[in-house]
Order: structure tokens, then C-alpha cells, then sequence
């Protein structure tokens, strides 16, 4: 079940995820960025990566982890299939990345995404999804 949807800026555009536990949050933002990148495709889960991030804070982790996720998209190629976060602390994540190679008979960028910002970025708990 997807746990996030898309929010409108007059710039940009961002994600609000939701998630039933913590590790569930960065799995959702990594969807919401796919969907961003690729549209509503399904790539097979073909190829593994792990990715790992650090920051100072549980925010500044997720925004890095999403941006190395968004390098592995564009640069390693990879259209994601499968995301399972293995770890989510306050200053450090890692995670498993399983999908597709990106080409131009099968996939391609929707549009050009820079970089994951830090722009209104908060976690809370509230108990939903």
C-alpha cells in the first residue's frame, strides 16, 4: 500500500510520506521520489544495491539517503522495484534497493529532478498512516 502523496509548490514539489513505523518512512519518501522520477511503473527486481546515509539529525539522514537514492537512480541507472530500509536511526540508514536497469526501450525520466532538499522536512509521530 503506498503512504504518500505528492504536494504542490510554486517551484518545486515535495512528498509527505506516512508510514506505521520508522522505517516505513523513508521506504514511502523513496516510492513518492520513484513515482516523481518514472511515473506509475513496475520494474522487475532484477539488481540489488545497498545504499547508506548519515546526517546530524533523523531529518538530515532521510533528505541524504533520498538524495543518494536519487544518484542511484540517475547515475547507477537503476529504477527501483523494491525498497526495504534495513536501519533508521536518528543519524544513520541503510537500505536495500531492488529494480531494473533504466533504458530507453523500457524507462526514462519523466523529468529532471537536482536534488532532495531540506525544504519544510520534519518527522512526526501521530500514531497513522
Amino acid at each position: 500500500m503506498n503512504c504518500f502523496q505528492l504536494l504542490e509548490h510554486t517551484a518545486d514539489i515535495g512528498i509527505e510520506a506516512m508510514a506505521e513505523d520508522r522505517e516505513g518512512l523513508p521506504e514511502q519518501s523513496g516510492y513518492g521520489l520513484k513515482l516523481l522520477l518514472f511515473g506509475d511503473i513496475e520494474p522487475a527486481p532484477i539488481r540489488r544495491q545497498i545504499l547508506v546515509a548519515g546526517g546530524l539529525s533523523a531529518e538530515e539522514t532521510l533528505v541524504n539517503w533520498l538524495n543518494e537514492l536519487l544518484y542511484l537512480m540517475y547515475e547507477g541507472k537503476l529504477v527501483p522495484a523494491v525498497i526495504r530500509i534495513r536501519h533508521f536511526a536518528e543519524k544513520e540508514i541503510s537500505a536495500e534497493v531492488e529494480g531494473e536497469l533504466l533504458g530507453p526501450e523500457r524507462y526514462h525520466p519523466l523529468r529532471e529532478i537536482k536534488a532532495v532538499t531540506f525544504h519544510q522536512t520534519r518527522i512526526e509521530h501521530d500514531g497513522q498512516c
